[in-house]
């Protein structure tokens, strides 16, 4: 090929790629994302609050030793609900019956010195009118007998304290409940002054149910409260609601900064024992009747990372991802106390497609 020929083919080469380079570049747009809306509303709505908290007892007691003896025996099984008073351990009674028994001896012959004294002491008065006594023996008489009743009344002290650390052989049940794990057994050596409980037990009537709610109902709450119109259901997860009879028995006095909400604890009486310490438990929170809620259908609401949000339409048909505060649900609908207004456009189904920013197709 000549040299003429091959300048030619290059010319011509580079004139192509350098009008490729010039052409402009295609733009792919996404088409709309077809959606499922609905509008925010003001309604009527039931005002509950549904929050999900731990049931724990009323009260726990751990029973101790307050002598050292040996145990003798155990008059209840482990697990075994107990009523208050009811004999639950019996220490070897044998060493403080007799430290009783030598404190009344004690008590016994400085009753009869004191006898003594006194009749002494009024002999000497009685001489001491005639005259035909001492000043000093009368002081004497009057010292011996006021001795003497000082060591009988420290007798009765003694006395009591003996009664009082046999009694303490038997220990009883300081309150009604379900009993836990026994650690020790008959035979055992029982140290008074050991951290560990005997037993503990726990009262489950009535119940409690520790739960966080929405610090925005604090006002709804405390107006129930006010009102005595709170009612509050427990539900526990495969079994339904289990009570129908709770109140409110603690309001935090404080809400938690960090989550927005409040602590609450609910009793139950618990006659038939069906809530147990340590469940999860749905409440709701029933406290009468919002007039005007802002509400949206609950399938509007995702969760993320940052809390509940709502994907929202505006009028060019882009969506938000935009925070919401959720109260209450119930029927279908999900009650809102900031982040939405009357009448704007939501979407309640195709969330998974969509990101901020997107056009959508209600």
């Amino acid at each position: 090929m000549s040299t003429h020929r091959r300048l030619d083919i290059a010319i011509l080469l580079t004139a192509t790629l350098a009008g490729c380079s010039r052409r402009e570049p295609t733009h792919t747009v996404s088409p709309p994302v077809t959606v499922r809306t609905a509008r925010v509303s003001v309604q009527a709505m039931p005002d509950d609050v549904t929050a999900v908290g731990t049931s724990e007892a009323s009260s726990t007691v751990d029973v101790r030793a307050q002598v050292t003896g040996t145990l003798r025996a155990i008059h209840f099984a482990e697990g075994a609900d107990v009523q208050a008073g009811q004999l639950l351990f019996t220490i070897d009674p044998g060493p403080f019956e007799a430290a009783l028994a030598a404190a009344q001896g004690t008590l016994a012959r400085d009753a009869a010195t004191l006898d003594n004294a006194t009749s002494e002491q009024a002999r000497y008065e009685a001489l001491a009118r005639d005259l035909v006594v001492a000043t000093e023996q009368l002081e004497a008489a009057r010292t011996a007998a006021r001795t003497a009743a000082a060591a009988v009344a420290a007798d009765r002290a003694n006395v009591t304290a003996a009664r009082l650390q046999l009694d303490k052989t038997r220990i009883q049940a300081p309150v009604a409940g379900r009993t836990g794990h026994v650690p020790v057994d008959v035979g055992d050596l029982i140290d008074a002054e050991s951290p560990t409980a005997m037993v503990s037990i726990a009262q489950i009537a009535p119940m409690h149910v520790s739960l966080a709610v929405p610090g925005a109902m604090l006002d709804r709450i405390r107006e129930a409260l006010r009102t005595d119109t709170v009612r509050a259901d427990a539900a526990v997860d495969g079994t339904g609601t289990v009570a129908t009879d709770g109140r409110i028995v603690f309001l935090d006095n404080a809400i938690d900064p960090a989550t927005g909400t409040i602590r609450v604890k609910v009793a139950y009486p618990n006659r038939d024992g069906r809530l147990w310490p340590g469940q999860f438990v749905s409440v709701v929170l029933h406290l009468g009747l919002a007039e005007r809620a802002i509400v949206v259908p609950t399938e509007a609401v995702q969760q993320g990372q940052a809390g509940d949000y709502v994907f929202v339409v505006g009028v060019d048909h882009t969506v938000e991802a935009r925070p919401v505060r959720t109260i209450a649900t119930g029927g279908g609908l999900t009650r809102v106390s900031s982040g939405l207004r009357d009448g704007e456009l939501v979407v309640t189904d195709g969330q998974v497609r969509l990101a901020a920013g997107m056009r959508v197709v209600p």
